[in-house]
């Protein structure tokens, strides 16, 4: 059984949030570069501005649906020769202990069971 994944994406966070950065870079050097006394109030400025940047690229959300498709629900398209090469596969990495004995068992049975039920869907 397929499992439908909600996801949000913001496309504009990718572009909008460097410029924010180098608005304020601006407002930085403009700050420093500007002769005594230093006013902060130009650099205030830059700093809101890069925030309502950052912040304004929030405001184009895109919601997307994703199919996710699990291993084990392909089991129901496969052929009874997948399967066999499906077991043949476990008991090798059992063998080779990828495996633990509780997951080969539970994989192990899974197939078995999709083989026991493909029996009357071929006839």
């Amino acid at each position: 059984m397929a499992r439908t994944i909600a996801t949000t994406r913001y496309p504009l966070l990718k572009f909008l949030v460097p410029v924010a950065a180098v608005v304020l870079l601006i407002g930085v050097w403009l700050f420093w570069d500007q002769p005594d006394p230093k006013d902060p109030q130009p650099l205030l400025f830059f700093a809101l501005g890069a925030a309502a940047i950052a912040f304004g690229s929030l405001l184009w959300k895109r919601k997307e649906n994703v199919t996710v498709l699990l291993p084990s629900d392909r089991l129901h398209e496969a052929s009874r020769q997948d399967l066999q090469g499906i077991l043949e596969t476990l008991e090798k990495q059992r063998e080779k202990g990828e495996l633990s004995p509780e997951r080969y068992t539970k994989a192990r049975n899974r197939v078995l069971k999709e083989m026991k039920a493909e029996a009357p869907r071929a006839k």
